[in-house]
């Protein structure tokens, strides 16, 4: 389904997105069973069982470059490239992290979130844009979108 590995989880190029996820998960929610780290088609996640704002999960669906991609990943969105590696998440109210390596034109970020980076090679975004004069967000949100296919790009290329 997902290049070589079947299943993005067991691919050791997303451990790092798996082990972020799992680092904002309190330890209750370590040991419920809808927390494990397995991929499930959106529609399957029901609101009680998302970590992340219904609206951004809507939010990151549409910054992908293709609907296939979106999946849910404890509680989380995540966007899978074809290749099986994770390239973009989104949790909380305004949490997006993308995996984009380094970004040679730094006008193509939104003002970037509170939150730390899922690791080397991510950017923390801000989705909704906050901080960006009105006039000037149609022209932001194309370039988050612009970034967010990068990535994926970016994604298929990385080496197992």
């Amino acid at each position: 389904m997902f290049g070589r590995h079947r299943d993005p989880c067991d691919d050791p190029r997303n451990a790092e997105v798996i082990a972020f996820l799992r680092r904002h998960l309190t330890l209750a929610e370590q040991l419920w069973p809808r927390f494990v780290p397995e991929l499930r088609a959106v529609r399957d996640v029901t609101m009680g069982e998302l970590r992340t704002h219904p609206d951004l999960v809507g939010e990151l669906i549409d910054l992908a470059p293709s609907r296939k991609d979106a999946w849910m990943l404890m509680g989380a969105p995540v966007l899978i490239a074809p290749s099986g590696v994770m390239y973009a998440t989104a949790f909380s109210m305004h949490e997006l992290m993308v995996r984009c390596g380094d970004v040679a034109d730094p006008r193509l970020l939104a003002p970037a979130s509170r939150e730390e980076p899922v690791g080397p090679g991510w950017h923390a975004l801000n989705v909704w844009l906050s901080g960006v004069p009105r006039p000037d967000r149609p022209a932001a949100r194309r370039n988050l979108m612009q970034l967010v296919a990068r990535a994926r790009s970016t994604a298929a290329k990385l080496r197992s």
